[in-house]
């Protein structure tokens, strides 16, 4: 599994993935990427359990005009990378 790069924190144990890799992820989970208000259980590259979610952005400044983006979210603590 190639690495995939945890970005920065958004609130709440979310933690930004690019498009490329929440499709990555989805694809090393076998699973299609969720739809708008369902998540996908995905497993981390260091083993860690995880979820895949869209994560609205509209109230955080720098951040596409789509409104959202894809993150990750875990019970446990995850390392921005």
């Amino acid at each position: 599994m190639k690495a995939v790069r945890v970005g920065p924190h958004l609130s709440h144990n979310h933690y930004r993935v690019s498009d490329h890799d929440a499709a990555r992820l989805a694809r090393d989970a076998g699973k299609k990427l969720p739809r708008v208000g369902y998540e996908l259980s995905v497993v981390l590259p260091d083993g860690k359990k995880a979820w895949l979610t869209r994560t609205p952005t509209r109230y955080y400044p720098g951040f596409p005009k789509r409104g959202w983006v894809w993150a990750v979210y875990s019970t446990e603590r995850l390392q921005p990378t």
